[in-house]
């Protein structure tokens, strides 16, 4: 019975990619799997509102696996090296682990007298921009996600975005 209930989610859920975002279609490119997507607003608003309305099954979901979750860290520094690497991050206690993707980017050649307080903590080339997001996309597109200042904030918000998507069980 269980097996049956999430095949025909998934077969729900391939059926509405298919029918309701055909108007979409042309904007989507594959993304790598920890890849924030930039596909248009409209679209992805659209997809989202729709697998929100269709109530799909906790088990398909699976928003309380963290497994499902990934998160992108982007550190601007004029401090930093531009690179990236990835690794796991733990949340306080370590039990809530979640796959992070860090990109690095050295913002010291942006430096001037006229844009001094920019390099200041905080200001647009010395920061850094956490999201999560659950690794279900529909056409290449994130469905789910959270920003926030730190790590924690961020996956809660991914994790709240899927469980207002998620049916009775």
């Amino acid at each position: 019975m269980g097996r049956n209930l999430r095949l025909m989610g998934g077969t729900f859920l391939a059926l509405l990619c298919i029918v309701s975002f055909q108007n979409c279609s042309s904007g989507f490119k594959a993304n790598r799997d920890l890849a924030l997507d930039s596909s248009s607003v409209q679209c992805r608003a659209k997809m989202k509102a729709e697998v929100t309305a269709a109530k799909l099954p906790a088990a398909e979901l699976r928003c309380s696996d963290f497994n499902a979750f990934a998160c992108e860290r982007r550190v601007f520094s004029p401090d930093a090296s531009n690179l990236s690497h990835a690794l796991k991050e733990c949340l306080p206690g370590d039990r809530i682990c979640v796959d992070v993707d860090v990109l690095e980017f050295n913002t010291a050649g942006a430096r001037a007298p006229a844009n001094e307080d920019e390099f200041k903590p905080g200001g647009s080339y010395n920061r850094e921009d956490i999201r999560c997001y659950h690794r279900l996309r529909i056409k290449g597109v994130v469905v789910f996600e959270g920003v926030g200042d730190s790590l924690a904030e961020a996956l809660a918000g991914a994790v709240h975005a899927c469980e207002a998507a998620q049916g009775e069980i």
